[in-house]
């Protein structure tokens, strides 16, 4: 049985530009970032609004790797980079041959290991695993090859540990060209945005939003316990004892079950005001009527 996380996908960016390139592209400093290192980050329109998060891997100034949750989105990525590299000096391409993994073994460290037939391990602080590899392996292969102790997760197992971990990498395409990175909370996760390097897409948005106070908005990540909500289910702020409003964006749901993480096992991603900030008033969900009192368990504030 082939356990791929097959809705992830590997872009390739291969050449002497390569990090030349990148580093006009995205709001990660490139030329601080060490080799045989990833982190996460975004990829913006000229206003700054995100429209793709990945995981970037950097092995040298020649050779980067990227993951994309969702084919689609992968597509859609690959062709907008390709759309300002005419000039530049690498290929980038969407990787068919090679399959992604996620294994939840506990980890404390942050380190890349490098395998033959270009497979890679990346080990993070979060007990979680990204491994790059042959994208036909069984999971009895992948666990021996890579010295996996527990379970493969699945695509809901994945996004649920990262979203927990206040990562958004499967933002929806409504959700696409609507937020600024502060908003999503990217500039707060390890080296995902640098307000000190040069000139890259989007800059003038995102350094506004950091230094005028042009965004106005919060990520914030809720629990509880109990099934997934329906889809019309609304997100509200209680102003006073009686009166509740209904605010907010909700990102995704995402279930814990059988993940032994934490009591509630139903995480509530969202997108708020910051003037209705949780950390000054309390959250639940309105699902057709049904009350759904939310425990907060990450803010990304302002800063």
């Amino acid at each position: 049985m082939n356990t791929k996380l097959t809705n992830w996908r590997v872009i390739s960016f291969i050449g002497p530009d390569a990090q030349k390139f990148l580093q006009g592209q995205i709001p990660a400093n490139l030329e601080t970032l060490p080799e045989q290192t990833a982190t996460y980050t975004s990829v913006s329109l000229p206003t700054g609004k995100v429209i793709g998060t990945i995981r970037l891997y950097k092995f040298n100034l020649e050779q980067f790797l990227i993951l994309v949750y969702g084919l689609e989105n992968a597509q859609r990525l690959e062709k907008h980079f390709k759309k300002f590299a005419i000039f530049s000096k690498l290929e980038i391409k969407l990787q068919d041959q090679l399959g992604v993994y996620v294994s939840n073994d506990p980890s404390d460290t942050a380190t890349i290991e490098t395998f033959d037939n270009n497979e890679y391990k990346e080990i993070t602080p979060y007990n979680l695993q990204f491994i790059i590899a042959n994208a036909q392996a069984s999971e009895e292969q992948i666990k021996a090859k890579f010295a996996v102790q527990s379970q493969l997760l699945t695509n809901a197992q994945a996004l649920a540990l990262t979203s927990l971990q206040g990562f958004v990498y499967d933002l929806k395409e409504a959700d696409q060209d609507r937020y600024l990175p502060q908003a999503l909370g990217i500039d707060q996760m390890e080296q995902a945005v640098s307000y000190r390097k040069g000139c890259y897409q989007g800059q003038e948005g995102i350094a506004r939003a950091k230094f005028r106070g042009a965004n106005n908005q919060l990520h914030a990540i809720f629990s509880f316990t109990g099934s997934a909500p329906s889809e019309q289910a609304i997100l509200q702020a209680h102003i006073s004892e009686s009166a509740s409003k209904a605010t907010g964006n909700i990102l995704a749901f995402h279930n814990l079950e059988n993940l032994n993480i934490q009591e509630n096992n139903i995480i509530v991603d969202t997108v708020l005001s910051a003037k209705l900030s949780p950390s000054e008033y309390s959250y639940s969900l309105n699902d057709n009527g049904t009350i759904i009192p939310l425990t907060l368990v990450k803010l990304y504030s302002l800063e």
